[in-house]
């Protein structure tokens, strides 16, 4: 009598942990048998398409940029590394009507982790601008109170 909603929570958690999304791992060297030499150079590139794919999936070149304030949609943004501010902007979405960005600098380049504020003329005090005339970094203003 329990066996069955015991078994329909298994398979939800099952399906929710994202074990059926996983990917076979393939091992072992392919040969074609008809005799051409082709086999060969084929079992090679199948081991270093395999060697290139694991390096590629262990060492992540990407990086989460949080992009907030006077944008289209504030989020949190997937982008390459070396990317630059303008590109992390875009994937947000791009800036919003009463975003300002002439106080930022939209060619730094980008590190992971970083918080990208676009602030509007009313959040940027004068001792901000000032600041960021003279900041490679750009608006660097309280973003909590606004200032």
């Amino acid at each position: 009598m329990l066996l069955i909603p015991t078994l329909i929570i298994a398979t939800i958690i099952y399906l929710l942990s994202g074990c059926h999304s996983q990917e076979p791992s393939v091992t072992g060297s392919y040969t074609i048998e008809n005799g051409d030499k082709s086999g060969s150079d084929f079992s090679k590139n199948v081991e270093k398409e395999q060697s290139e794919s694991f390096a590629t999936d262990d060492i992540s070149d990407d990086i989460y940029i949080d992009v907030g304030g006077a944008v289209v949609t504030p989020k949190v943004v997937r982008l390459k590394s070396g990317s630059r501010v303008f590109e992390a902007i875009d994937a947000a979405g791009g800036v919003s009507k009463t975003g300002v960005t002439k106080y930022i600098n939209m060619a730094a380049v980008c590190e992971d982790g970083e918080k990208i504020y676009i602030p509007t003329e009313s959040e940027i005090s004068q001792d901000d601008k000032n600041q960021a005339i003279t900041s490679s970094a750009g608006y660097t203003g309280d973003v909590e109170s606004g200032a």
